[in-house]
């Protein structure tokens, strides 16, 4: 565990009578001696070591490739895609809150667009639908 630079006028948010020796890899967080937890050597608060941990190797967690099969095959069925969109936009949500990490964010992304795109497919067939029934009969 290598040390950062700690400012020498830096203290602990925990024990502000003492003095920070080391800064949580995660939140960044300034620590004191008895606050410093060791996890995966990595230095972390004691907040951040009771997360779970990441693998760096995976790029996207298994619910954003669900999220992105969902979305494309919501294309074709419909309801499908509107719950790709949701969800994605509650995981979205839920990054922005801190609640979750960034991992898999660009297919959150994607599957939210993709939701938006079966709602269009929707909409337009719901207009040609009504276009045919109380229009002229022709498209």
């Amino acid at each position: 565990m290598a040390t950062r630079f700690v400012p020498s006028d830096a203290a602990c948010p925990d024990h502000p009578e003492r003095a920070a020796v080391d800064i949580c890899v995660r939140c960044g967080r300034f620590l004191c001696q008895s606050c410093v937890t060791s996890r995966a050597a990595k230095v972390m608060c004691k907040g951040c070591a009771m997360r779970p941990m990441v693998r760096a190797e995976d790029p996207f967690p298994p619910l954003a490739v669900a999220l992105l099969v969902m979305g494309v095959l919501g294309l074709v069925v419909l309801p499908l895609g509107w719950a790709a969109g949701l969800m994605g936009q509650r995981q979205l949500n839920r990054i922005a809150r801190g609640a979750v990490t960034e991992r898999g964010e660009f297919a959150y992304q994607w599957a939210r667009g993709l939701g938006w795109a079966s709602l269009a497919v929707t909409v337009v067939m719901l207009l040609a639908g009504a276009w045919t029934y109380w229009g002229d009969g022709s498209i």
